[in-house]
């Protein structure tokens, strides 16, 4: 319905440009009612149909071939009255006048069709100014997105232990990473899904838990993030080692493991998570003192 809709309006636009231009003078001039001079048919008309032209080819974007028919069949309208004052017999015949007339008209629709050309190149200059201005403003938008601080981080050479990864006001993160980035052996889901129910249900029951904020799993799998709030660091590694070790004389269920507690209760096991939680506390162990800054 809106192409049909778009070309009868097109149509009746290329109808009332011929009926303006060439209409009305003929109807003038066969009812004798008036007169148009040849100024008209030699400077008026092609000037109005150069401008209609340009105009309406800028205006729609693209519509030549209906400019072009308005502007043609305008010209050729002229015709029949271009050699109008025929200065001998042979001149006078109608069609000798309306070759000559189809000749001159078509002359005049050439400098139409140089500028439905020009308007076209002019519409492609706009739309491509558009585009570059389209592709500015997303590397502008690109630019002003600030990375987040984990991904500052150069991961090759990040190891298994405990870092502090940003401070926002009294909540810190902490990067728990259980296992080397880009190692090629990353948690599988089930042992990060089984980790989080058992370390986040321990360390929200110990005497830091008001103090917590978050406990969840990274999507790359290697590690966890930790949120708290004013605790210093030496306490945060001593909650961490005391909540691994609950989690490795755990007896019974994974805490949260039925269908009413858990999106996707099926897919844990405790073993798994006891042999993540070994495995990271062996790592916690081996230093005394972490500096919890990335070397």
């Amino acid at each position: 319905m809106r192409t049909l809709r778009k070309y009868f309006l097109e149509f009746l636009y290329v109808f009332l440009i011929v009926f303006a231009v060439y209409a009305v003078p003929m109807l003038l001039l066969l009812s004798g009612e008036g007169n148009v001079g040849e100024a008209y048919y030699i400077a008026v008309v092609p000037i109005f149909v150069m401008i209609n032209v340009a105009w309406y080819t800028i205006a729609q974007r693209g519509g030549y071939i209906f400019s072009v028919a308005a502007a043609m069949i305008a010209l050729l309208g002229q015709g029949l009255f271009f050699f109008r004052n025929a200065s001998n017999p042979a001149e006078a015949e109608p069609g000798f006048r309306l070759v000559l007339g189809v000749i001159a008209a078509l002359l005049e629709g050439g400098g139409a069709v140089i500028v439905c050309v020009l308007t076209a190149f002019v519409n492609a200059c706009r739309a491509w100014n558009r585009d570059r201005k389209k592709r500015l403003q997303k590397t502008a938008d690109n630019n002003a997105i600030e990375r987040i601080t984990s991904f500052t981080i150069d991961h090759d050479k990040l190891t298994p232990g405990i870092y502090i990864s940003r401070v926002d006001g009294d909540v810190t993160t902490y990067d728990l990473r259980t296992r080397t980035p880009n190692g090629g052996a990353y948690m599988d889901t089930r042992t990060a899904h089984s980790v989080e129910h058992m370390f986040a249900t321990y360390v929200r029951n110990s005497d830091l838990s008001d103090r917590v904020i978050y406990f969840g799993p990274m999507g790359c799998r290697t590690g966890f993030y930790l949120l708290v709030r004013d605790v210093a660091p030496k306490d945060i590694l001593a909650l961490v080692k005391d909540t691994l070790e609950k989690i490795l004389a755990h007896e019974g269920e994974v805490f949260g493991a039925s269908r009413k507690e858990c999106g996707n209760y099926l897919d844990l096991e405790l073993a798994d998570a006891k042999r993540e939680c070994e495995a990271y506390l062996a790592v916690l162990n081996e230093k005394e003192e972490w500096s919890f800054s990335y070397e």
